[in-house]
């Protein structure tokens, strides 16, 4: 594989749209207005520790960690564009690495 050739041929405004639309829904469900405030009780997270976080460092690694992401993604999707390879890769994500690092979790 060259790798080089690889990356310079992404699609890198769907990679970068891609993290941004994920950062958005995580944006909103993490918010007081969805799951914020459950998920805040779940894990222990007080309004007074959460005020102490240092937000721009974890927006920014949340971000770039989406980014790479989205990139691993469109490698391993490749050049396939139409509705049934994009079916069958994210089964194959979703069955077979969230699912399984859900289970292992």
């Amino acid at each position: 594989m060259d790798l080089g050739n690889t990356v310079a041929g992404l699609n890198w405004l769907a990679i970068v749209a891609a993290a941004v639309s994920a950062f958005i829904i995580g944006a909103l469900w993490y918010s007081k207005n969805l799951f914020g405030n459950a998920w805040m009780l779940e894990i222990g997270l007080t309004e007074e520790a959460f005020g102490r976080a240092n937000m721009a460092l974890i927006f920014a690694a949340t971000f770039v960690l989406q980014l790479v992401a989205a990139t691993a993604l469109a490698l391993f999707l490749g050049s396939a564009n139409d509705w049934l390879a994009g079916l069958q890769a994210g089964l194959l994500v979703g069955l077979g690495w969230m699912a399984t690092a859900y289970g292992i979790t």
